[in-house]
């Protein structure tokens, strides 16, 4: 289920899980059938019919939820909190906060991978939203005042989002559903309904290993989500406090300081809109674009030197972008890759941006590392074409802003860089952003 690379897995997700556990049916047989196995299976099939016929009411959703994101590799615990919306029938969004509950407190947990007991400490997660509007994914970092666009093609628009990289399944029928996943259900009480959900096809199963789902009853609203992903180092947990079904208004205060009146066109005025995982030729013409490139898994470089990591990606056919991170606990841990994005193991174009955080130095050694922070010469690549000044920007440690200029004289100078700041030669540090203004062509201009 993708953050996207359309928006990610966290996205698509969350919004599939919420539309499939608010189908699901209550039940009134409660005793014990001998034939367990068989008396599961019956209910799995009658969940799935009427599942399909109420996610069919659902035209939107809104409500709270709570994230926590337990890091095995790593040893933290990262937690966030914030709201979603979804409208009918292809639009969605996450809000998410830093949530400081148990801040810094030390605990045990059993990796449901391995099973084996790891020491986690919880750490509060950065502030993110995700958007996705019908025509485009955003991924929108408050923090910096950056957006990344993430264009739909028209055949994954509209209904057909389910079949997309964005697995809404909103109405799918269950025949499709048996298909495309295979569905135990592990238990019903009278408080709840327990499911675990077992990806069939490669694009869901390059994201998570297996999903395990639990609903009330009562409301037949979802109460937890757990899932692992596929190399079992990474469980992504939330909880549901609230949620509404085809909300009349907004009912519950935003937790977030944006107040957007449509949730779904938010206001970006004062933010550096990217394109993501497309060149400039596909963002200036605002279309869908041409057909896809070819998808594979991005390669895991969680833990690796960002020299390493580079290399490797490069090499599978990705571009780069460094990010910082959070300050690292162990010094043997400063700029190595902290997350990535896409997540490993998902399936991505080939050419597009592969965005790496990486581990800044200890705080408690700020002071006395601050050569550490790697003074960078911009490299000059005035007259080169984009992808080939991407490349040299981001082979020096440095990532690429692109914006619009004016119009070329010949051909040959479409998409060329004819400015860049900072300048060449000019000091920089690790991940610091270098802006590329492109010759573009004349029928690009705004009318």
């Amino acid at each position: 289920m993708p953050r996207v690379t359309l928006a990610s897995p966290v996205f698509g997700t969350l919004i599939t899980t919420l539309l499939f556990l608010h189908a699901l049916p209550a039940r009134s047989q409660d005793a014990v059938e001998p034939d367990v196995e068989l008396q599961k299976a019956q209910q799995l099939d009658q969940f799935l019919l009427d599942w399909h016929k109420k996610s069919r009411d659902i035209q939107s959703l809104e409500g709270e939820h709570v994230r926590i994101i337990y890091d095995y590799v790593f040893g933290v615990a990262k937690r966030a909190k914030g709201r979603f919306y979804y409208e009918a029938p292809d639009k969605g969004r996450i809000d998410l906060a830093a949530d400081d509950e148990g801040k810094g407190k030390a605990f045990q947990k059993n990796n449901p991978g391995s099973n084996q007991p790891v020491k986690l400490v919880a750490q509060p997660e950065q502030p993110e939203r995700w958007i996705c509007d019908g025509r485009q994914v955003l991924v929108i970092d408050d923090v910096n005042k950056v957006v990344q666009q993430f264009p739909l093609p028209a055949s994954a628009r509209g209904n057909n989002i389910m079949d997309g990289p964005l697995p809404f399944l909103f109405g799918m029928p269950p025949e499709k559903a048996k298909l495309r996943y295979t569905l135990q259900l592990l238990q019903v009480t009278k408080e709840s309904i327990d499911l675990v959900v077992h990806p069939k096809w490669k694009q869901d199963a390059a994201n998570y290993k297996w999903a395990r789902i639990r609903i009330e009853r009562a409301t037949m609203l979802p109460m937890a989500v757990q899932m692992l992903d596929p190399p079992g180092t990474r469980e992504t947990v939330y909880t549901f406090p609230r949620i509404s079904k085809n909300p009349k208004k907004a009912l519950l205060p935003r937790l977030l300081p944006w107040t957007d009146k449509d949730p779904f066109k938010p206001d970006l005025s004062d933010y550096d809109i990217q394109a993501a995982d497309v060149g400039p030729e596909k963002v200036a013409e605002n279309q869908p674009g041409p057909a896809p490139l070819s998808r594979k898994q991005v390669p895991s470089v969680i833990g690796f030197d960002f020299e390493q990591a580079r290399d490797i990606l490069q090499k599978s056919g990705y571009t780069v972008k460094l990010l910082r991170g959070e300050p690292a606990k162990q010094a043997k841990l400063t700029y190595r890759v902290q997350k990535q994005s896409p997540e490993p193991k998902a399936a991505a174009e080939t050419g597009s941006v592969v965005a790496l955080t990486l581990y800044t130095p200890p705080i408690e050694q700020a002071g006395a590392e601050a050569s550490a922070d790697r003074p960078i010469a911009a490299p000059k690549v005035l007259d080169m074409h984009w992808k080939d000044a991407e490349k040299a920007l981001t082979a020096a440690g440095l990532t690429v802003k692109f914006r619009q200029g004016r119009v070329a004289a010949t051909a040959g100078d479409v998409f060329k860089v004819y400015d860049q700041q900072p300048a060449a030669g000019t000091s920089a540090t690790l991940g610091d952003p270098v802006i590329l203004t492109l010759f573009i062509r004349e029928d690009m201009v705004k009318q």
